[in-house]
């Protein structure tokens, strides 16, 4: 008995021997398959092949059920096609797994949460970002569905509620910031006719951040409607002196205020203080010097000022337009005159509206959301390149 369990033995012994390098040299095929498969998917995307990423990678998944990393690479393939439904799909069939290693359960969790958010099916992101969080507990993101749930019912007190626990939470998350679910809020209280509720709101949120963009702009077009122009000027000056940058946006708007106040002089001495700053040499700005000389009848010196503003910006539309303006002022023919003066002020009063990044819309710089896809927007007053570093 003992000498047939040691040729057994010996037997086995043999056939792993003969068999071992046969195993090794398969191992190492596959290996470099799927080391070439993979270097095939990364130059797709880098030379920006979507489709030809995504078949490869099923190809992929097709030798190895197994590798997770695979599908979740093919997910986020799936969203950047705009195919969500589909990315969905991938997501839910890992889920089914039951994926032991907390990780990729984690990032299986927050890809699935985040696409049905980006769909609005907000309960079942709820659903997801709650188990997400039982994992992390510091989570923000069943934050932002429930504020995005509120949202949708219109129940302004959760939606704030909801938009201070992201702000406390100090995580970057997808979606939109604190100050965009307040701006938003405030816009909507204020389109139902609310508008003390939205100012109030407006004041709160720029209590907690004194220098954000939007809700100054919005702060002193509610103070308009509420026919305080005294508290939007004071709203839009602060707009300017923080971010010079946003004259475009506040000029019109200012000179508005002040003409119902009939103080364009006050105007002058704040134009020429903030061109004077290192932030304060825009276009817009300068420009709105050389108005305010016109107005108070110095033609000359409003001349003066546009020249100045084209020696360092000579492809300037508007200067170029006013200038022209200006000329004929000087002794050019009226019914030019009046025209180009028209013209150059509906130009300067309605300032090209900025438009959303995903849908192409144009809409209000005070905007936070794009009335037609409803995504959240950017801040219309970060320089693009800042936008670009920042992902905002």
């Amino acid at each position: 008995m003992t000498e047939v369990l040691l040729l057994i033995v010996l037997g086995v012994l043999v056939i792993a021997v003969l068999l071992l390098p046969l195993w090794i040299g398969r191992r190492k095929r596959q290996l470099s398959s799927r080391l070439t498969q993979y270097q095939d998917i990364t130059e797709a995307l880098l030379e920006g092949d979507l489709a030809l990423a995504r078949e490869a990678l099923k190809a992929l998944i097709r030798t190895d059920t197994e590798d997770v990393a695979a599908y979740l690479r093919l997910a986020k393939i799936l969203r950047r096609e705009g195919d969500l439904e589909r990315s969905v799909a991938v997501y839910r069939s890992l889920l089914a797994r039951n994926v032991a290693e907390k990780d990729l359960r984690q990032r299986i969790l927050a890809g699935l949460a985040e696409e049905l958010f980006r769909l609005g099916r907000y309960a079942e992101a709820r659903e997801i970002a709650g188990e997400r969080r039982q994992i992390d507990r510091k989570d923000p993101l069943i934050w932002q569905v429930e504020a995005h749930e509120a949202l949708e019912r219109e129940d302004w007190p959760a939606a704030s509620k909801a938009a201070e626990a992201l702000a406390r939470s100090g995580r970057d998350y997808p979606g939109p910031k604190a100050f965009q679910l307040g701006t938003h809020i405030a816009a909507q209280r204020a389109a139902a006719g609310q508008l003390r509720e939205g100012r109030k709101l407006l004041e709160e949120l720029l209590r907690d951040d004194p220098e954000c963009a939007v809700a100054l702009l919005l702060l002193g077009d509610l103070r308009t409607r509420e026919g305080d122009h005294e508290k939007a000027a004071e709203a839009w000056t602060r707009l300017l002196r923080s971010r010079a940058d946003a004259a475009p946006q506040v000029v019109g708007r200012l000179e508005k205020a002040d003409f119902e106040m009939g103080r364009f002089s006050d105007l002058s001495v704040l134009y020429e203080e903030l061109a004077s700053s290192s932030t304060g040499n825009t276009g817009a700005l300068r420009l709105a010097r050389a108005r305010m000389a016109y107005r108070r009848g110095e033609v000359d010196e409003a001349l003066r000022l546009v020249d100045d503003l084209l020696e360092t910006m000579p492809e300037n539309r508007p200067a170029r337009d006013w200038r022209l303006f200006l000329q004929l002022e000087r002794g050019g023919s009226a019914e030019a005159r009046s025209y180009l003066k028209g013209a150059l002020e509906e130009a300067l009063d309605v300032p090209q509206p900025p438009t959303c990044p995903h849908c192409g819309r144009r809409g209000d710089a005070a905007a936070v959301r794009c009335g037609n896809c409803r995504r959240w927007l950017p801040d219309p007053f970060t320089p693009a390149a800042r936008r670009g570093q920042t992902g905002t």
